[in-house]
C-alpha cells in the first residue's frame, strides 16, 4: 500500500480541530458576516435533488440504529432547506450532511452488564481509610490547639485527598471505557463541493468505481467518554474528475478544481466514513456509489 497524508485523523483532538478549520474556512469563503437568508425555490430543489438520493444510496450497518441526520452549514428540516448561508451563491454550492448509527443493543448489554459488576476499588478505599484516621488525629489537635500538629495533619491530608481524586478520576474513565464496545458507532460525513483537504497520515485502498479512498493510519483507536463512543479511523473516497494529489510545499492535498458551471450543480463529493477498520470497509461496499456518481456534472 502507497502511504500518503490524510486530514481529519479521528484520533485525539486532530478531527476536532480539522472540523472546525474545514467549516470557518468555509463561513470566509461563502458567506458575509455569518448572516443566513432564506433559500430561493431554485436552492431549495437543488437540495432536495441532492439530498433524498444521498441518503438512499448510504444506509447503516443492518440493525443499527440511526441517531443523527443534520446539515452542519445549511439550516434543514426533514431534508427541506429553511436556510442557506449568505453569499453561499459566490461558490459552487457546499452541502456537509452528517449521518450517525449506532448499535443500540450491544451498547445496551454492555450497560446492563456493567451495572452489575462490582467496581469496589481496594485502593479507593484503602486512601479513604487513611483520611479517617487523619480527620481522628486533626480533631484532636484542634482540641489541644496545637497548632504545628494541625498544619502537619492538614498536609498529610491534602496529599491523601490528591491521590484519591487522581484515583477516582481514572477509574471512572476507565469504568465508563467498559459501557462502549468497539465497534458500536458509524459517522458518514458527505461533503458537496468540497474541493480541496489537507490530507495527513494516511493510507492509499484499492480504489473503488473508479474513485481515490484512503484510510488513516492512526496507531490505536482512542474511546472518547465525553462523546460516547470509540474513535476508530476514517475512512475517505473522492467522487469526481480531476481529484490530484500535489505537492506545494506545505504539505500533500487531495484537490478538484471549480470550473465555471452554475453554482447549483454538483461538481464533486468526498465522503467520509468514521468507523472501526472492518466495518468501514463494509460500508464501502454497501453504498450505491453509481447513484452518488450519478449526481455529480461529468463534463469538466
Amino acid at each position: 500500500m502507497k502511504k500518503g497524508y490524510c486530514n481529519f485523523l479521528s484520533i485525539g483532538t486532530i478531527p476536532v480541530l480539522m472540523t472546525l478549520l474545514t467549516l470557518l474556512s468555509f463561513s470566509i469563503a461563502y458567506a458575509d458576516g455569518g448572516i443566513d437568508r432564506n433559500a430561493t425555490s431554485a436552492e431549495k430543489e437543488f437540495y432536495k435533488k441532492v439530498i433524498d438520493p444521498l441518503i438512499k444510496a448510504i444506509p447503516g450497518p443492518q440493525g443499527w440504529e440511526l441517531v443523527q441526520e443534520s446539515d452542519e452549514v445549511n439550516s434543514a428540516e426533514k431534508g427541506e432547506l429553511k436556510a442557506v448561508p449568505e453569499g453561499i451563491e459566490k461558490k459552487p454550492f457546499f452541502i456537509r450532511f452528517e449521518m450517525m448509527w449506532k448499535d443500540a443493543k450491544r451498547l445496551k448489554s454492555a450497560q446492563d452488564a456493567f451495572e452489575k459488576t462490582d467496581i469496589t476499588d481496594p485502593a479507593q478505599t484503602e486512601l479513604m481509610n487513611q483520611l479517617k484516621k487523619y480527620n481522628e488525629l486533626f480533631d484532636k489537635a484542634i482540641e489541644k490547639n496545637d497548632t504545628k500538629e494541625i498544619e502537619r495533619i492538614s498536609g498529610e491530608m491534602g496529599k491523601i485527598d490528591e491521590k484519591f481524586q487522581d484515583r477516582r478520576a481514572s477509574q471512572e474513565d476507565e469504568l465508563e471505557k467498559n459501557k462502549i464496545p468497539r465497534d458500536t458507532c458509524v459517522i458518514v460525513t458527505v461533503m458537496v463541493n468540497d474541493f480541496q483537504q489537507t490530507v495527513w497520515q494516511c493510507e492509499k485502498q484499492p480504489s473503488i468505481e473508479g474513485c481515490q479512498v484512503y484510510r488513516s493510519t492512526s496507531q490505536e483507536a482512542i474511546c472518547d467518554t465525553s462523546l460516547g463512543r470509540w474513535l476508530e479511523g476514517s475512512t475517505w473516497m473522492y467522487l469526481g474528475n480531476n481529484w490530484k494529489l500535489k505537492n506545494d510545499g506545505y504539505g500533500s492535498f487531495i484537490f478538484s478544481p471549480a470550473n465555471g458551471v452554475p453554482y447549483l450543480t454538483v461538481q464533486a463529493m468526498v465522503v467520509q466514513i468514521e468507523a472501526e477498520p472492518e466495518r468501514a470497509k463494509q460500508m464501502l461496499q454497501q453504498i450505491d456509489w453509481a447513484s452518488l456518481k450519478k449526481l455529480i456534472k461529468q463534463d469538466r
